[in-house]
């Protein structure tokens, strides 16, 4: 058996770790882009069927294909099988190169920063739906990592990223920084919508945000925009960002309601899928799971103490399951890490004897080549050997040292897939 977790084996070094990432597994599996695309679309007839949607494409002469996001390569090559001769054409950019597309044309952008290679690749999307009439379609495959592939706009590529660092640093939520995103690029906010109009346009959108609002994934580039210039620069201000908004060229997005006429937007699949098929999982092993939230947030070393206790009280044979996006809240002087691995680490130290917890993110990167850690009492034991104080690597926010010390980091490699943050924590 191939793992997604590629050091399972290593990991799991105990019955209580086997189980806990056995449940891991199967919440990645059940997300793996093209098995889920195989399983839920199909094209007969001229009908695009989406889960219990339909989508008739007998009107439309041509039909392409433009997929942008974490998800765009692994999707599109399914899309492409589909849909065979009846695609005209069309544009894929993602993070991750997977393979050479027979039709579509396909950019590896770069990402969490954005790039020349992201503009450039930008400029071509939109050269091509600028080409549509009324009489094409055009299928959007939109998720996570979108906004910034979709960089375009006057402002540089090294102030977008400034901007960027600092509302990191300051811990702003994913829904403010795409508030501020979407003024600073021509092809998030609904943009990509009014380029293709008048086209018929079937945008499938793969959530990796609590809530899942569509307007804030991959910031809506073909959602119409119910923010502004105002409440991107208010968010900055709120931040005590200020003197950085003067470096910024801001940009209005459409609010035209023409544009979003001929515009279904459909929310394709989202974390609550992983979340049940782990929940499914549990089940079949005879544990008591319980899935907590799909919107997870907070700081990620406070959220890791929290989760820690709450599991530490329950009875033995018992899941807790999370899903969602915490934040850290870094300081100047910081070292490498991501949130998992933060939250993982702020558990550490709470955890018990008969726990284990598990932090992954579903996209195989936690601001690092790691997706995640793996902690429980053994991880304590081996910190303890190795005089590591899990507190120290904190405050400096070094946990990927921490974890590249007691080996206990979880490595998927990209895959593929982009829908949020996992926490599973297991009472054994």
């Amino acid at each position: 058996m191939e793992y997604k977790i590629k050091n399972f084996e290593l990991l799991a070094r105990d019955e209580k770790r086997r189980t806990v990432l056995s449940i891991a597994e199967e919440g990645l599996r059940a997300i793996d882009t093209r098995n889920y695309v195989s399983k839920n679309v199909s094209f007969e007839d001229d009908v695009l069927r989406v889960k219990e949607n339909t989508f008739a494409l007998k009107k439309a002469k041509r039909v392409f294909v433009v997929a942008v996001g974490k998800n765009a390569a692994e999707s599109s090559l399914v899309f492409e099988d589909l849909l065979g001769e009846r695609l005209s054409g069309g544009i894929v950019l993602d993070v991750n190169f997977v393979e050479e597309p027979k039709k579509l044309k396909i950019f590896q952008g770069t990402h969490p920063f954005p790039s020349p290679t992201n503009r450039e690749a930008t400029q071509v999307i939109i050269s091509l739906l600028k080409d549509l009439n009324e009489d094409d379609c055009v299928i959007f495959l939109i998720s996570g990592g979108g906004t910034v592939l979709l960089s375009l706009g006057d402002t540089s590529v090294s102030d977008e990223s400034d901007v960027i660092r600092a509302l990191f640093k300051k811990g702003a939520t994913i829904e403010e920084l795409n508030i501020v995103r979407k003024h600073l690029s021509i092809a998030r906010g609904g943009f990509l919508a009014q380029y293709a109009y008048p086209a018929k346009v079937i945008s499938l959108i793969s959530s990796d945000v609590f809530g899942n609002n569509l307007g804030t994934i991959a910031s809506g580039p073909t959602v119409k925009d119910e923010t502004t210039i105002s409440s991107a620069k208010e968010i900055l201000k709120n931040y005590d960002l200020s003197e950085i908004i003067s470096s910024l060229s801001f940009i209005e997005t459409p609010k035209e309601d023409i544009y979003f006429k001929k515009v279904s937007n459909t929310l394709f699949i989202s974390n609550e899928v992983a979340l049940k098929a782990m929940e499914k999982k549990a089940k079949e092993i005879r544990l008591f799971p319980r899935i907590v939230t799909s919107a997870l947030k907070g700081e990620a070393s406070q959220v890791g103490e929290s989760i820690a206790k709450s599991i530490k009280n329950l009875p033995t044979a018992n899941v807790l399951l999370y899903g969602g996006e915490t934040t850290v809240t870094i300081s100047e002087n910081h070292g490498e890490g991501g949130r998992n691995q933060e939250l993982a680490l702020g558990a550490l130290n709470f955890i018990d004897e008969r726990s284990v917890l598990v932090a992954i993110n579903s996209d195989g990167r936690d601001n690092t080549a790691y997706a995640g850690a793996l902690c429980d009492m053994m991880t304590l034991k081996k910190a303890q050997t190795l005089g590591l104080k899990p507190e120290s690597f904190l405050s400096s926010h070094s946990s990927r040292a921490f974890w590249e010390k007691t080996e206990d980091f979880i490595y998927t490699g990209a895959t593929g897939s982009n829908l949020s943050d996992f926490v599973i924590a297991l009472k054994y």
